[in-house]
């Protein structure tokens, strides 16, 4: 194994390590003590684990049964600071999700743009939609989105979500098996969660025998935790599944014996959710509201509103005999359930658009690109030749044109896939050598344009000759043996009004430069 290939599998190893330490600490009463990982990340400049530790941090104190506000916002802001230096549309889709998700919860004290964060979290879905596939973050971020829906108790494009993951993680890269492995058991639990919340929205509405085939299908399908093991995720899913175990109309799951009582509400809240359900089918509705105001009054959280509401109805049932109170809760319900409705079709509304959006603006790139260097082409030269031309700006602006030496002769030698790949590296060398914000366009052939904003004739010409020596040197024996490759550059400079003048004359310089020898810098006097 070579050097680079030890450290890209030391990088996806300590990537998967963090990930799976995101999973382990959730409903945790400790955090993790990752700073001994981070530093090491920062030390090998791994900004991705550097991020999925931050990660991990953010999973604990958002899954805490205490307020974690400032470690919440201390890991987001990291998070987004690293996702900007990655600069990857993954990574910063999986933020946006996770910022949305924040600025939607509890305990962001009531400051809330709820149709800002649909919007964001519809963008980052249909960056992610479109994103490289083969991303160890893409799966994360769809499972990221997916708990942002769930904050919203829009369970349907949570499960929509889950979809995604599990399509993501088929094309995963050997080295993250572990990571698809991690990621499908999570799905997995949280599907049998989805699940519990859409039994209780039919239970609400009344359909009590749909909410018991419901139930019965999330109870049958595989558990993927260990019942007994001591955690709060544990614990919880096993909560989860004594509701589930009610609503179906099954005897109540034996319960493992626990070394340590459970610090997060919603596991007590559960608990009595499920007492008031099976009170409830045996008539004794007086008892049954009492164990739902005890779960009502803890099921505050997030991710659970739809068994909140469940909770209430069956309180408000104290009496079932006056019809009145039963057609209010069951119009109360239908109206919850109508406005969950709306806001998925609204959701998934804007996800199309989106991905709409991004189609075409694929589209009008690929229109402006020149498909085989991914440079800009002609049409992209002749905007930004208008956009010039129409600037204001006092500043001088230079063109060099550039072409290759004796390009047929190297097509006829060496053939055309060689010619292309001169073609491609002569691209990334020009856009590697020039400055930032400067423009370089493929003008077909073996002819290239560079338009430098700012830069005079003595600048346009040190720059010419870097190029021309950048390009003798760069190593061309490593795509055919015996291979040369040189280019001449013709230049001018002049005001920004006139720079279609300055292409002319630049054309001129270049004719120059190849009547002189070739593989030198000339422009017209």
């Amino acid at each position: 194994m070579t050097r680079r290939n030890e450290e890209n599998s030391a990088r996806a190893n300590a990537f998967v390590d963090a990930y799976r330490q995101a999973s382990a600490v959730q409903f945790q009463s400790q955090p993790p003590d990752l700073r001994a990982q981070l530093t090491d990340a920062e030390t090998h400049g791994w900004p991705d684990v550097e991020y999925m530790l931050h990660y991990a941090a953010y999973c604990h104190a958002a899954t805490s049964a205490l307020p974690q506000a400032a470690r919440i916002a201390a890991a987001v802001d990291q998070m987004r600071k690293l996702a900007d230096r990655l600069g990857d549309p993954v990574v910063g889709a999986m933020t946006t999700a996770i910022e949305a998700r924040v600025r939607g919860s509890a305990l962001n004290d009531g400051d809330v743009n709820l149709e800002q964060d649909e919007v964001d979290l519809a963008h980052a879905i249909a960056r992610l939609d479109d994103a490289d596939p083969e991303s160890p973050f893409r799966g994360i971020a769809f499972f990221a989105c997916a708990i942002a829906y769930a904050q919203s108790a829009a369970v349907q494009l949570e499960v929509d979500m889950y979809d995604r993951v599990e399509a993501a993680n088929h094309n995963l890269p050997d080295q993250y098996h572990e990571l698809r492995t991690i990621t499908l058991r999570e799905v997995a639990q949280n599907r049998v969660s989805a699940l519990l919340d859409l039994a209780c929205e039919q239970a609400e509405l009344g359909n009590r025998d749909e909410a018991a085939k419901m139930a019965a299908e999330a109870l049958d399908r595989p558990l993927v935790r260990v019942l007994g093991a001591c955690s709060e995720a544990i614990d919880r899913q096993l909560a989860e599944l004594q509701v589930l175990s009610a609503l179906a109309r099954r005897p109540p799951l034996l319960r493992p014996p626990t070394t340590h009582p459970s610090q997060h509400p919603g596991i007590a809240a559960f608990e009595h959710l499920a007492t008031a359900i099976r009170l409830t089918d045996s008539g004794q509705s007086e008892a049954a509201a009492d164990a739902a105001l005890q779960a009502g009054e803890e099921l505050q959280g997030e991710m659970i509103r739809t068994m909140h509401g469940y909770a209430l109805s069956i309180a408000a049932r104290r009496h079932p005999q006056d019809p009145l109170i039963e057609q209010y809760i069951h119009t109360l319900a239908e109206d919850r359930r109508h406005a969950r409705q709306r806001l998925i079709g609204a959701a998934r509304a804007r996800i199309q658009a989106e991905s709409v959006r991004i189609e075409n603006a694929k589209l009008t790139e690929r229109a402006f690109s020149d498909e085989l260097t991914g440079l800009g082409n002609r049409h992209a030269l002749a905007r930004h030749l208008g956009a010039i031309a129409r600037s204001v700006s006092p500043d001088v602006v230079a063109v060099l044109l550039v072409d290759i030496d004796e390009f047929k002769a190297i097509n006829d030698a060496f053939g055309h896939l060689v010619g292309d790949e001169v073609l491609r590296r002569v691209g990334r060398l020009l856009d590697g050598h020039v400055r930032a914000g400067d423009v370089v366009v493929r003008l077909g052939g073996d002819e290239f344009v560079v338009v430098a904003h700012g830069a005079g004739t003595e600048q346009a010409i040190t720059s010419a000759q870097r190029l021309i020596e950048v390009a003798a040197d760069a190593g061309w024996s490593e795509v055919a043996e015996g291979l040369r490759v040189g280019i001449s550059v013709g230049v001018s400079a002049g005001h920004p009004a006139d720079v279609h003048s300055l292409i002319d004359q630049a054309d001129q310089g270049l004719y120059r430069a190849k009547q002189s020898g070739r593989g030198r810098v000339a422009m017209i006097d």
